[in-house]
């Protein structure tokens, strides 16, 4: 089977190369799609090619491209999966997701949306959009329960929709031990029996339409918290990286300017804060597992979050203070960490006191090794990226097999009894979806259960 994985850029995180490996121990051919530059210079565009992934440049999308452009790259791309001789085209973002569906209308070509990140289903103008157009995936595969629950809500159907996590590197990060850490906070300049306290996220500016008025990472919450928990006599220090959950290359020039400037005017309005001086600021930073290893506890006051750092920094070991946000309550509770109501900077402050007094204590230790070991039954990137393999294998066939028979009375060799009854049930599916979404053939079967 020839898999055409669809990127938008070279700089993210490193699970297309664990799904990339996983397709091709199952036997399947990969092809990797990246806007240019990206296809030939970018950290995943060199990691990919060395373990024998062909990565080749994408049509789109274009960032900021106008209309036309992105129209004319779409109809570049229907043409290039078609001479690539695609069996499946898998897409996680939703540019991405928008592209690929509308280059394939029409086609055979199975459609599989991984949702990497759920912000649009916030959009005011996208969310209702995505109602008509995610019934064009034949397959829509969740990351957690909550993006399942919400694409559930916008009508697509139950037989659609998977479950199965990212998940993430458990042989990259681990917890480290107390060498280790003494070593991490030698380099880093911080003091050995303090309090480290550790954010890790990109700075969002606030949108329009998407939480007007605030960034959703809560950069803002977390730092007026830090501010109470100071006032409140706490002490330490707290080290907010503007990068990814699992750290990598920022490709020159891809960091907005707003985003920049977003930055800096939290920094000062946070300069005038109680314990500003004892919080530090890095950005550009590759390898984010020092951080890990030097932080007594994570901190995650976003206002839309999936597992993201908080898988990360569990699989390192560290407990973690969240917003009950998402499918956050999954890795977060009473044994792995704290949770707090979203925007909720006193709450927020008061875990921060709780973190600080019982470090280093049985407590705070048996915290870290259940956030380890959740980390080890729910975030297994290997298991995960070969469950993602079967899902699109299932896809296909499901795809193939309504496609061979694809309307009411065909007669197809192999089409009787209970398998020309499952068409004709899949028809109505079928006549039913385009009514109301104008395309959009029903989905594969569902014997590939639900995962982790």
């Amino acid at each position: 089977m020839k898999i055409v994985t669809l990127l938008e850029a070279g700089d993210g995180p490193r699970w297309p190369v664990a799904h990339a490996v996983a397709e091709r121990e199952s036997g399947d051919r990969v092809i990797v799609l990246m806007p240019p530059p990206d296809h030939v210079d970018s950290p995943l565009a060199r990691e990919l090619t060395a373990g024998g992934v062909e990565v080749v440049a994408s049509p789109v999308p274009h960032r900021g491209a106008s209309i036309r452009r992105q129209a004319g790259g779409i109809l570049r791309l229907r043409a290039e999966l078609a001479a690539l001789g695609a069996d499946v085209v898998h897409y996680h973002h939703y540019a991405s997701a928008v592209a690929a569906r509308l280059a394939t209308v029409g086609t055979t070509i199975t459609r599989v949306y991984m949702v990497a990140n759920p912000l649009h289903l916030d959009h005011p103008l996208i969310r209702p959009v995505e109602r008509v157009l995610c019934r064009l995936d034949h397959l829509l595969i969740a990351p957690t329960s909550d993006v399942r629950c919400r694409y559930a809500a916008l009508g697509q159907p139950v037989r659609r929709l998977r479950t199965v996590s990212y998940g993430v590197d458990l042989d990259r990060f681990t917890p480290a031990d107390d060498r280790e850490r003494r070593a991490v906070r030698t380099d880093l300049d911080l003091p050995e029996n303090g309090f480290v306290a550790v954010r890790v996220a990109h700075f969002h500016p606030p949108g329009r339409l998407v939480h007007p008025g605030r960034g959703v990472a809560g950069h803002e919450v977390l730092l007026a918290a830090w501010s109470r928990f100071v006032e409140l006599g706490g002490r330490g220090t707290l080290i907010l990286v503007d990068g990814a959950p699992e750290g990598g290359e920022d490709v020159a020039g891809r960091r907005n300017e707003a985003a920049v400037r977003y930055r800096e005017r939290v920094r000062v309005w946070a300069g005038a804060l109680p314990g500003a001086a004892a919080v530090r600021w890095v950005h550009g930073v590759r390898d984010v597992r020092p951080y890990y290893a030097a932080a007594d506890v994570n901190v995650v006051s976003s206002w839309v979050e999936d597992y993201g750092a908080i898988g990360v920094a569990s699989a390192c070991g560290v407990p973690t203070v969240a917003t009950r946000v998402g499918a956050i309550s999954e890795l977060v509770d009473d044994e792995t960490g704290w949770l707090v109501a979203p925007g909720d900077a006193v709450a927020v402050a008061e875990c921060l006191t709780d973190a600080a007094a019982g470090r280093r204590t049985p407590a705070a230790r048996d915290r870290g090794f259940a956030a380890r070991a959740r980390a080890e039954k729910l975030l297994d990137r290997r298991s995960l990226s070969q469950d993602v393999v079967a899902a699109l294998h299932e896809a296909v066939r499901g795809a193939r097999s309504w496609h061979a028979c694809s309307g009411p009375g065909r007669s197809v060799p192999g089409c009787t009894g209970d398998r020309k009854n499952e068409f004709t049930r899949r028809w109505g599916d079928y006549c039913r979806t385009f009514r109301r979404c104008g395309q959009g053939p029903p989905a594969a079967s569902a014997t590939v259960s639900s995962v982790k």
